[in-house]
């Protein structure tokens, strides 16, 4: 989409586009117009590079705790904990022992958490899934991450 054209001009301007002012998307649970964010501006390129407050995601670690308590109570599964649980995960520096929930039920899969010194979060989600909390931590990626 050329920059000199209008925004109403083109039909399939979506929220992704960083060339746009947020647009109202069609969802929520009571079938809403609800709106959606959109960066007013490009990121600087040297914010790629950048991490100026890690700290901000720390909360993470304490979020991952109380739900793994939750889920302990709530599912019938084996609490592991300790360095040297997922050899994957465990590739970049802990901040404390990884935590993996074992289901008793053999067709169900397992959980692993590796808390990262970054601070964030290595989750292994059955045999091959894994993402990271946050995926990114660079200031243009991650500017959600303040409260």
């Amino acid at each position: 989409m050329s920059e000199n054209r209008s925004r109403d001009d083109d039909s399939t301007t979506n929220a992704t586009s960083k060339t746009h002012k947020p647009t109202k998307v069609f969802g929520g649970s009571e079938g809403r117009f609800v709106p959606m964010p959109c960066p007013s501006a490009v990121p600087l390129p040297e914010a790629y590079s950048r991490v100026t407050n890690p700290e901000r995601f720390r909360p993470l670690h304490t979020l991952m705790v109380e739900l793994i308590g939750r889920l302990e109570a709530t599912f019938d599964v084996e609490h592991v904990e300790g360095y040297g649980l997922d050899s994957e995960l465990e590739r970049v520096d802990l901040a404390r022992p990884s935590v993996k929930l074992v289901p008793r039920d053999t067709s169900a899969a397992s959980i692993a958490v590796a808390f990262t010194a970054f601070p964030g979060l290595l989750v292994r989600i059955g045999r091959w899934r894994i993402e990271a909390f946050p995926s990114c931590g660079c200031d243009a990626c991650a500017k959600g991450g303040e409260k």
